[in-house]
């Protein structure tokens, strides 16, 4: 998140980076693990509010050669919402929930991160759940997103549940670096 001095950011950023290479460490005799910490120069949410920095501290793992995208994407547990109320709401089962998340028992605190499919319909879940910001204005012509600084096609793809390929049709571009204020039509 942007609370802290750019420096202070970059460092805290280049410390979780390398917490996350060492927990791979010992998987890695036949791969390469490189990091790169951007500290806070790429938010997935709105860094003016609390739910929207907890969002952004966070560690994005990409595995070069295998085209793969998680299904799964982080939300953030409202206050006083327990884990048998997300699986009569959603259907999931509690044992997915508790291993997407490593949880060793049922307890959930508020604003803590939760791992769950990024298919879910937002709508029945929101009253319980955050979910990163969509930075959307609607238009004539459809859907349209406001660049903010360090996002890139692939985020927004994700963010939208679309295609990097779909974006770069609907909006004439090649390019996956994009620059923040541009408007992007996602639908």
């Amino acid at each position: 998140d942007y609370i802290g001095s750019v420096t202070h950011n970059d460092q805290l950023g280049k410390h979780r980076s390398l917490s996350a290479a060492e927990f791979f460490q010992p998987f890695s005799s036949s791969i390469e693990i490189t990091t790169k910490s951007y500290g806070e120069e790429r938010p997935i949410s709105n860094n003016r509010t609390a739910v929207g920095r907890q969002l952004n501290r966070r560690v994005e793992l990409k595995i070069q050669g295998i085209p793969y995208q998680s299904p799964l994407g982080a939300y953030l547990v409202k206050p006083n919402v327990t884990l048998a109320v997300i699986v009569e709401t959603t259907g999931l089962l509690e044992e997915d929930i508790l291993k997407w998340n490593g949880l060793q028992n049922k307890e959930l605190a508020a604003y803590q991160p939760l791992r769950l499919p990024i298919d879910l319909d937002y709508r029945s879940i929101k009253h319980l759940l955050y979910y990163p910001k969509k930075y959307s204005t609607k238009s004539k012509g459809g859907a349209y997103h406001t660049v903010q600084r360090g996002e890139n096609l692939f985020r927004l793809a994700l963010r939208y549940h679309t295609t990097v390929q779909e974006l770069e049709h609907l909006n004439n571009i090649k390019a996956t670096e994009l620059l923040a204020g541009q408007q992007l039509r996602i639908h």
